[in-house]
């Protein structure tokens, strides 16, 4: 299968901090792959850069072999949804019309067509979020505005969705039902990349699994063989026990 999104030599810098070092990947259509590692890994800057909104780096961060910095951003908003890790609550719109708001690249930039209707509602529904969809954004409690925003980004039908930390905010149920989604649609073609702190969920539904440490890629594998990985401990620490269910399944055990 031919390669969707690549990055290649990557390294970027924040102030006086080196966020990434060199670092090369490449994710194919129907991918669901997992970012993690500690705080300042980098994962957050890396999401950044694939979805078009941080440009001072060096290397390349490259769409179907063009450079994102090339494509113009409505275009790109068209192919490449993001959902970064905190958005502001303070937002005076239903929450139907902020899914709506997924759907501007696509439409005449002054009414909503059948088809940006259709988008909207079928993502409130995936996101389990139709029920408030007149409620007001900002009377939303953390966990429903967390379902709508990526409502949002779903309705925009992208070919790749970047997702920090999409399960802020979630209760554990809904948790398990968006990376249940997420997995389903990436069986369908998307290429989902989400920065995640939940080992195992990233163990349950996704396919891949790109530890970062200290702005570099040090474990880019399956679950289950990244937690086998020696650097997985080094990283994470003695009170991080990676094992096994009676099934087979990849679980990560916390404490001494």
């Amino acid at each position: 299968m031919s390669t969707l999104l690549e990055i290649n030599e990557l390294a970027c810098r924040r102030g006086p901090i080196q966020a990434l070092d060199g670092v090369s990947l490449s994710f194919r259509k129907g991918e669901f792959a997992a970012f993690a590692g500690l705080n300042g890994a980098g994962k957050s800057t890396l999401l950044e850069i694939m979805s078009g909104l941080l440009r001072t780096y060096s290397g390349s961060c490259s769409l179907e072999g063009c450079e994102v910095r090339q494509i113009h951003p409505r275009e790109l908003s068209r192919r490449v949804s993001f959902l970064p890790q905190l958005v502001s609550a303070a937002l005076p719109f239903l929450s139907e019309q902020i899914v709506l708001m997924g759907r501007f690249p696509h439409g005449d930039l002054w009414f909503e067509s059948k088809d940006d209707r259709y988008a909207a509602e079928q993502a409130m529904i995936l996101t389990g979020c139709l029920e408030f969809r007149q409620r007001p954004f900002d009377t939303l409690s953390g966990g429903e505005r967390q379902r709508v925003l990526l409502a949002s980004a779903l309705s925009q039908w992208p070919r790749v969705l970047l997702l920090d930390e999409p399960g802020t905010f979630l209760d554990l149920p809904h948790q398990v039902q968006i990376f249940r989604t997420l997995r389903d649609l990436c069986r369908d073609g998307l290429l989902c990349v989400a920065a995640t702190h939940d080992l195992n969920l990233a163990a349950a539904y996704c396919n891949r699994l790109v530890i970062l440490d200290r702005g570099r890629v040090v474990i880019d594998a399956p679950p289950a063989s990244a937690f086998d990985d020696p650097g997985f401990n080094r990283i994470f620490g003695p009170d991080v026990h990676a094992t096994r269910t009676g099934s087979g399944q990849p679980l990560v055990l916390y404490g001494g």
